[in-house]
């Protein structure tokens, strides 16, 4: 089978034997040429614009990965200080515990309320009112020796 543009042409008569060499026909070749020269320039322009949507698509997951690593490096000192918070406020309660344990057990403050019931400190005199008070005492005694 052969191209249609490969048509060979032979004489008719009954005593040529002689085969010719085939005929081109030009309309046909050229129109095959420029059908594949409009394809080749369709697949040109299609590989040139998933050239630029590639392009574009790089573009835009490099932007993407330095604002994730950006918000990384955000979230990866935000971390830090929690944890130094967290470290202080540990060292902190630390402290706080190891104050309360120098504080008086509920029953040491028992005993001494106990204690201060006993002794009533609210009728303990000061430095300052003992002269006054005896003062008062000993006229008391004389006003006393003297109405008698």
């Amino acid at each position: 089978m052969t191209p249609g543009f490969l048509q060979p042409t032979q004489q008719k008569g009954m005593f040529s034997q002689k085969k010719q060499e085939p005929q081109y026909d030009f309309h046909e070749v050229l129109d095959q040429v420029n059908g594949a020269v409009v394809r080749l320039r369709t697949l040109e322009e299609r590989y040139n614009n998933l050239q630029k949507k590639t392009q574009i698509t790089e573009e835009n997951m490099l932007r993407g990965n330095k604002r994730i690593q950006d918000e990384v490096h955000m979230i990866n000192s935000d971390i830090m200080e929690l944890k130094n918070e967290i470290r202080e406020l540990k060292e902190k309660l630390r402290m706080v515990v190891a104050e309360m344990k120098n504080l008086a057990q509920k029953e040491d403050v028992k005993v001494l309320q106990k204690y201060m019931n006993l002794w009533d400190p609210v009728n303990f005199v000061t430095h300052q009112e003992l002269p006054s008070i005896v003062k008062d005492i000993i006229d008391e005694q004389k006003n006393k020796e003297q109405n008698q």
